[in-house]
């Protein structure tokens, strides 16, 4: 064998470990890439003070799945993991007025933020609040087009002919 033809054979192994690799990487990547989406916000009163051991529930239109949180003592509460779907979302708390969102929308890697505000009053009271300006998006995809952008031109310098080695 003259040495073109082991550098030819050398880069096309080569080629190929690189595509393997990429295939593995990806399919790493996509494992660790969340379908789901989290709600978090803050309870407060309407004087701005925040509201500890607020009770929320939170449920799902289609599937009727309920979710239930308890605020913590800076009044912050979470829902994580929860699947892409309509929900509505209570907060009680006794003295207080309910508060409720009006159905809205997770989609897929949303992060949603409620903060509810209960007034004092009857606990059979409710207060509702449209969601339409309330949620907020905080990841972003721009990552994964990159990534996938840095794969095509890796596997597009993979079809050139090699350099000399």
């Amino acid at each position: 064998m003259n040495s073109e033809t082991i550098c030819r054979s050398l880069a096309s192994k080569l080629g190929w470990v690189i595509l393997a690799l990429l295939a593995i990487g990806g399919q790493l990547g996509l494992d660790a890439q969340t379908s789901t989406a989290t709600i978090t916000g803050t309870i407060r009163d309407t004087t701005g003070a925040v509201v500890a051991d607020a009770e929320l529930e939170l449920t799902n239109v289609e599937t009727g799945t309920s979710h239930r949180s308890v605020s913590n003592s800076v009044g912050n509460y979470n829902f994580l993991n929860l699947l892409p779907g309509t929900y509505t979302l209570g907060a009680a708390k006794e003295g207080f007025r309910a508060a409720a969102v009006e159905p809205f929308t997770l989609r897929v890697n949303q992060t949603a933020t409620f903060d509810l505000a209960l007034e004092i009053g009857a606990v059979t009271e409710t207060i509702t609040v449209q969601a339409l300006g309330a949620q907020i998006q905080t990841r972003q995809h721009g990552q994964r087009r990159v990534q996938q952008h840095q794969r095509g031109l890796l596997v597009g310098e993979l079809g050139r002919r090699p350099r000399a080695c």
